[in-house]
């Protein structure tokens, strides 16, 4: 309940959209974007666990995705993990629309572009950083 909240407040506060108005700061077109992905991170997360259509559509985002600048680090730290999170969720986002669709594939349509989606998300994480990638084998050093 309360995502889809968030989800509504904000569209109706326009942070879906990257907008270069002249009264909003940078800072401001910064801090909108970091909100709105968060928004955007809980509505795929919980739709893909709970089976249920997102309640954002991927087609319909045109929320400029973070980036490293939108979250400094202090020099020698890793970097912030939330930006790539982010463009693997959306990379995911057509395919929950799909898995979690109530149509009835009766001519295979939806198997096929399940497939692409899912062929996009794998390059996708073959894209990020291998500081980005999740290594069992460090994982296992690490412990």
């Amino acid at each position: 309940m309360f995502a889809g909240m968030a989800v509504r407040l904000a569209i109706d506060l326009g942070i879906d959209r990257e907008v270069e108005e002249e009264g909003i700061s940078a800072e401001d077109r910064r801090l909108n974007r970091l909100v709105f992905w968060s928004v955007v991170l809980l509505d795929f997360a919980l739709a893909f666990g709970t089976g249920r259509q997102p309640t954002l559509r991927v087609a319909e985002i045109t929320q400029t995705l973070p980036t490293d600048d939108d979250l400094p680090v202090a020099p020698g730290t890793p970097r912030h993990p939330f930006p790539y999170a982010c463009r693997m969720m959306l990379s995911y986002g057509r395919l929950i629309e799909l898995l979690n669709s109530r149509r009835v594939d009766v001519d295979g349509s939806i198997e096929r572009e399940a497939q692409k989606c899912k062929i996009k998300a794998i390059k996708a994480y073959a894209s990020l950083p291998s500081d980005m990638r999740w290594d069992v084998q460090k994982s296992v050093e690490v412990s």
